[in-house]
């Protein structure tokens, strides 16, 4: 039986992972601790989209090889895990022309590194960022 921190966890994927359906594009998740929980909710949400993929990234270099071999990446689901500032700002920048309307960008939590990197690339004026209630931490935002 999970414990209530690792269940409001599993709801926090399962919404933002709902949030996304109806949205053209990839899952990726940047720390990659999270590939196998974002599998279990695309056999439940997206069994027949043959085009959702779910992919761990663990850096900007992996994730600048995959996007040069796959430029026409979408991206429906972006999610942060990877707590240094770096990292995470240099992903934020290269998903940037990979988000549609609609595309989730969630984060783990929004530490000092996070927010630093959310506001240097998008500007925290320009998205509506969301805490999830029912979890101690989830935020996310919908591009």
């Amino acid at each position: 039986m999970p414990t209530s921190v690792e269940l409001s966890r599993i709801l926090f994927f399962d919404f933002i992972y709902r949030q996304q359906v109806d949205v053209t594009g990839i899952v990726t998740d940047f720390g990659g601790n999270n590939v196998e929980l974002f599998n279990s909710l695309r056999s439940i949400y997206d069994l027949y989209n043959v085009h959702r993929k779910v992919i761990g990234v663990n850096g900007e270099e992996e994730l600048a090889t995959y996007l040069e071999n796959k430029p026409e990446t979408v991206i429906s689901l972006a999610y942060f895990d990877m707590d240094v500032y770096k990292p995470t700002r240099v992903c934020l920048e290269k998903i940037l022309p990979h988000l549609t309307r609609g595309s989730v960008v969630g984060f783990e939590k929004m530490g000092v590194y996070e927010t630093q990197s959310l506001a240097e690339v998008f500007g925290l004026a320009n998205v509506a960022l969301h805490r999830y209630p029912y979890a101690p931490d989830g935020n996310y935002f919908v591009f």
